[in-house]
């Protein structure tokens, strides 16, 4: 959770035209010779800030977890090697074994972009990688089983969610209310502000970037071993007669035991509102500073109408005579 410092500055130095204009109204002494960038080095940028402050919550957060993401290293670690024994070991390819092809690298891909958001604090979006994760997951199980609706998705066939749990049966049931609780967060809905803000003193601070909720962050964790778990005992049995999977028994139920270790070691945790409760009570935002002096107003509002003019100019279609017309494709 950040604050952000008033950003005292004019983005009016990023293009070719804002420089040639700037340049302009500086020769006319309008606007001091020199302005403060919004770019990177400007230590009060917005967007500075904010990847900072997470690069501290990520420190903060993998101290907290630990080994304790030593089980999701094991199990998406084989992600890799299943796509590659398909390859490799498979006697008769088929369309399922081509969907699980293309699925796998997606299910990994969204499991790695949660475990990097977690650990940032970045609640919502992890969130939302991993409710993508479960999702491919889902769909890769039934086309990976369904060789029909393989061939009909390697053709361009799209399916819904609510398909593909239907098409899971009882597997599908049991995974609903979690893909309805990850949604819940994943869409801007009301029920989801919990996850970027915190009540404080009968009213609430907002939070931009990532904030320390290891407990949160803990439990997208266990989460993803859940995925991964899955995924891995569904491929498991549908191909260990055809590939040779002889390790993976172990590491599943390694898995299964490292992930039961990390739920008992979240239900230790504290709230973490708690804490951040407490810290909120002193995250009061001050007003904000003017960025253009009343001297330079006008001058900055005339540099923005230039650059909007050559803008609109840039874009609009360009006048051609009739004989520079290219020819009409039915030669008429």
């Amino acid at each position: 959770m950040v604050t952000l410092n008033p950003l005292c500055a004019i983005a009016v130095l990023v293009t070719r035209a804002g420089r040639r204009l700037v340049k302009l109204v500086n020769t006319q002494a309008e606007i001091p010779p020199t302005l403060p960038s919004l770019g990177r080095n400007d230590p009060n940028n917005g967007l500075r800030q904010i990847l900072e402050a997470s690069e501290r919550v990520q420190s903060s957060i993998d101290e907290t977890l630990g080994d304790q993401v030593d089980g999701l290293y094991l199990l998406v670690g084989i992600l890799p090697n299943a796509t590659r024994r398909l390859m490799t070991e498979l006697e008769t390819p088929t369309a399922g074994s081509e969907c699980v092809i293309f699925h796998t690298p997606r299910i990994c891909n969204h499991i790695v972009a949660a475990f990097i958001l977690l650990r940032q604090g970045m609640i919502v979006d992890a969130v939302t990688a991993v409710r993508s994760a479960l999702e491919t997951t889902a769909q890769a199980i039934v086309l990976m089983e369904n060789e029909s609706l393989a061939e009909s998705w390697l053709k361009g066939k799209t399916f819904r969610p609510e398909e593909i749990g239907r098409k899971l049966k009882e597997r599908g049931k049991a995974l609903r209310p979690l893909y309805e609780a990850l949604s819940d967060v994943a869409h801007a809905n009301p029920a989801a502000t919990w996850a970027y803000s915190v009540p404080s003193s009968g009213t609430y601070a907002i939070g931009y970037g990532g904030s320390y909720r290891p407990k949160q962050a803990a439990q997208l964790l266990a989460l993803l071993f859940q995925v991964a778990l899955l995924y891995l005992t569904e491929f498991y049995q549908h191909y260990q007669t055809r590939l040779n999977l002889v390790a993976w028994p172990l590491c599943i139920e390694t898995g299964h035991l490292l992930h039961q270790s990390l739920t008992t070691w979240i239900a230790g945790l504290p709230d973490d509102f708690e804490l951040l409760a407490e810290e909120a009570k002193n995250w009061k935002p001050s007003p904000m500073e003017q960025a253009v002096p009343p001297e330079h107003r006008n001058a900055v509002l005339r540099v923005a109408e230039h650059m909007r003019d050559d803008r609109l100019r840039s874009m609009s279609p360009k006048e051609t005579t009739p004989e520079a017309d290219p020819p009409h494709p039915s030669g008429l």
